[in-house]
């Protein structure tokens, strides 16, 4: 047996003043499988009522689908936040509540509150995230009003009394500019600053192979020649997985030696690159020294 609405024929009537009319009629099925057969208002030709009737039975095969109440268990906001939100747990242990007063007392200014949750648009988010940024509030407020909303949406979309939450995505038009403008900074940023491909490439096949230093050694017997590693008493590998990490991360050389055990934290998958290495070029004014040399001969 089907649990979709079925549209059956329209039935013709006629008024107590002789007066003929058209009544709508298709079969409902409830959650537990119920058929029952459903009258819409009289209309008053054939093919208004036959397109009444098909129109109901589209929206109770939609709202079937995306497993939405029925249209007469549709929740306005303030409905559905006094039925459900507020009773939730996760909105009982807040501890802010004059946080939640506040954001209703808002809702009911701009006429949120009398809204269906079903009809809520994007559109109607992004005015309402731009009023909140025109009213002067700080970002940190506008996020504590988005918070509540999301918190009841995401609700409302589990109770089935809509199939998506509109608010998620919508952003403040400056914010999201702002964000666009940092993203394209750090990624010329990386594209100047951090390892090519070939340099990558390079930098391993050398590692893999680091030369053995060669050093004389001198006893009073005799000397000898001995190879050494080069990179003292760190073992190759572990500088080997050094430059795997930097490049990683996308760091250059100096940061990468820089590195210590006491940078990384593992719990919280995080490491702190807090300065680096630097090879520094000093340059000696011989014609200075050499008249300090004259001055002191003098």
């Amino acid at each position: 047996m089907s649990n979709k609405a079925k549209q059956l024929k329209s039935t013709k009537k006629t008024s107590s003043n002789g007066k003929v009319f058209w009544r709508p009629r298709w079969v409902e099925v409830d959650l537990d499988g119920n058929r029952k057969i459903k009258f819409g208002k009289s209309q008053e030709t054939r093919t208004l009522a036959d397109q009444f009737s098909e129109k109901a039975v589209s929206d109770l095969n939609n709202r079937n689908s995306l497993q939405l109440v029925a249209e007469e268990e549709a929740m306005t906001v303030g409905e559905f936040a006094e039925t459900h939100w507020l009773k939730a747990e996760r909105q009982r242990k807040v501890k802010n509540k004059a946080q939640i007063r506040t954001v209703i007392k808002y809702w009911k200014e701009i006429g949120l509150w009398d809204i269906k949750i079903e009809d809520l648009t994007s559109a109607m988010m992004y005015k309402y995230i731009k009023n909140l940024a025109d009213r002067g509030l700080k970002p940190a407020s506008i996020q504590n009003y988005k918070t509540e909303l999301r918190t009841l949406l995401d609700l409302a979309r589990t109770l089935g009394q809509t199939d998506k939450n509109v608010l998620l995505g919508v952003k403040n038009e400056r914010r999201t500019q702002e964000q666009e403008e940092r993203s394209e900074r750090i990624f010329n940023d990386m594209m100047q600053n951090t390892w090519t491909l070939e340099e990558i490439q390079t930098n391993l096949m050398k590692l893999r192979n680091i030369p053995r230093q060669i050093v004389k050694v001198k006893t009073k017997k005799y000397s000898y020649e001995q190879e050494r590693s080069s990179t003292g008493n760190v073992p190759e590998i572990l500088w080997y997985g050094r430059f795997l990490i930097g490049f990683y991360l996308g760091l250059r050389s100096g940061e990468i030696l820089a590195l210590k055990f006491s940078d990384f934290d593992f719990q919280n998958k995080e490491v702190v690159i807090s300065k680096a290495i630097a090879r520094r070029t000093i340059k000696i004014n011989l014609v200075r020294s050499l008249d300090g040399c004259k001055k002191n001969q003098e």
